[in-house]
């Protein structure tokens, strides 16, 4: 490999690995967070949406039983994705686009 291939192909390293950190880095800064600040409310949700499904579980076989605390729960997480609002929303983003 000659010294231009390998500067060509370090080139395109480069490039690959600021579109990686690009792919990884675009929503979370669009929240006002970090990739990890990011990762660590998504799994928080998803411990609750857990939580939540178990209670709702529950109360399905044995109604007598947490008879609000999945609604309850429904709610709070309905609410604290309503006060999360993102530093700059793409104005041509629709909801679920890019599901």
């Amino acid at each position: 490999m000659t010294k231009s291939q390998r500067e060509i192909a370090l080139d395109r390293i480069k490039q690959l690995q600021d579109q990686l950190e690009h792919h990884f880095t675009e929503h979370p800064k669009q929240t006002g967070e970090s990739y990890w600040q990011h990762l660590w409310f998504t799994t928080r949700m998803t411990l609750r949406m857990l939580y939540t499904s178990a209670a709702l579980m529950i109360h399905g076989l044995f109604p007598f039983m947490l008879v609000r605390t999945a609604s309850l729960q429904m709610e709070k997480m309905y609410l604290t994705m309503l006060t999360r609002k993102p530093k700059a929303k793409p104005e041509d983003e629709q909801y679920g686009a890019h599901i």
